[in-house]
């Protein structure tokens, strides 16, 4: 049996319980010790209830105006609290507590940078799990994150040395900055054609594994109109324009907008538009979708994809819009980011349910995933971590 530590640090803290909590379960159903250490303490109750120990995840402090747009992997984490020296090295102290206390014979890291530099220096082995984003691509300097701004060698080798500086530590020439956040495996909870940093040649690809809720249980209603299923985020200022729009077309649409008023749902609701103040059961409506609406978050994205059904995409996210340009090269998806929105959102999604390139390449990318499990993903994830461990 293994002592094995699930970390987590930044990004949006239930995806990564989403992904971890299955992986946990998988882990310890063939006997295996799994504790877990999350940045939001809020969010440890999952894993109490599900019988695991957890902690709080030590925290850097955040600068006060972080840079308007990363450049690079080191920019990110120089964004994130990196480029405050004093205080990374206060979190690195923190680490080295709780590994010391814990004792794990591997580290688990779901966009956990600090817990991946505090068990590299214990000299514990190391895995690293996620969606691909987290995941810096080696290169000296760390490849543009947007290549479309085209920054020069010089400003990505900046940021570079910025974070190696920060960090008090040199990285290994070939693989520059990110052999500093090297791991024995890099276990990619995605398909290589999804990765928002792009297909990586032997990566270890096993597929999403995501848990998440199920949410409400609706059954479409019409085998006549179009059928439009969308999760939204209700921060996103062009949602309250989106239903103008569902609502004057001749399709059925199911809206769920996790954290809506359930007056305001159902004020924005008619006879041919359903709107859920809360999750629904994307997977299932997913099965009768003309058109999936979202902001390129990666499950219902995955989800999507596997169900082979087109995707207007609406980005909110660097992590997203990555992913989102993906699924749109694959061409599978049209995009429209918050600076690029179209001013007819009605004509924009009218486009995309008329096209039939993108139902087919939809279709395409179904047939090359049929028969994906995400219980044998985890499985497989599990097994990896474990062989690790040993």
């Amino acid at each position: 049996m293994a002592r094995i530590l699930c970390a987590w640090e930044f990004g949006s803290g239930a995806a990564h319980l989403a992904r971890l909590l299955p992986i946990a379960r998988a882990l310890r159903a063939t006997g295996h010790d799994v504790s877990f250490a999350f940045r939001d303490a809020h969010l440890l109750a999952a894993p109490s209830d599900a019988g695991f120990e957890a902690f709080p995840a030590p925290k850097l402090r955040e600068p006060r105006k972080p840079g308007p747009a990363p450049l690079n992997f080191s920019d990110t984490l120089l964004n994130l609290g990196y480029a405050d020296a004093a205080g990374l090295a206060g979190a690195m102290r923190a680490w080295h507590a709780l590994l010391g206390l814990l004792r794990p014979q591997i580290v688990v890291c779901d966009d956990a940078p600090t817990a991946l530099l505090a068990s590299r220096r214990e000299s514990i082995p190391r895995a690293t799990v996620g969606g691909g984003f987290p995941m810096p691509i080696a290169g000296d300097p760390a490849p543009a994150l947007r290549a479309w701004t085209r920054p020069s060698p010089e400003e990505l080798r900046a940021r570079d040395e910025a974070l190696i500086a920060a960090i008090g530590a040199a990285p290994e020439k070939a693989e520059g900055v990110a052999g500093l956040f090297a791991a024995q495996a890099d276990i990619l909870c995605t398909f290589a054609e999804l990765d928002p940093l792009g297909p990586r040649p032997g990566g270890e690809y096993v597929g999403p594994v995501e848990d998440s809720a199920d949410g409400a249980e609706i059954a479409w209603r019409s085998s006549a109109l179009p059928r439009v299923l969308a999760s939204l985020d209700p921060r996103d200022a062009r949602v309250p324009r989106l239903l103008d729009a569902l609502r004057a077309m001749p399709v059925e649409a199911v809206v769920a907008i996790p954290g809506l008023d359930a007056a305001a749902a159902g004020a924005a609701s008619s006879a041919a538009l359903r709107v859920v103040p809360g999750p629904a059961n994307i997977a299932a409506l997913l099965e009768g979708a003309t058109l999936l609406l979202c902001h390129a978050t990666s499950d219902p994205v995955a989800r999507a994809w596997i169900a082979g059904v087109p995707m207007a995409l609406l980005p909110l996210q660097l992590e997203d819009h990555l992913r989102a340009l993906r699924v749109a090269d694959a061409g599978a998806a049209v995009v429209a980011a918050p600076e690029d929105s179209p001013a007819d959102l009605r004509a924009w999604l009218a486009a995309a349910l008329a096209r039939e390139e993108l139902r087919v390449a939809a279709r395409v990318g179904a047939i090359r995933h049929r028969g994906f499990s995400r219980a044998a993903a985890c499985s497989q994830a599990a097994q990896r971590i474990a062989t690790l461990a040993s």
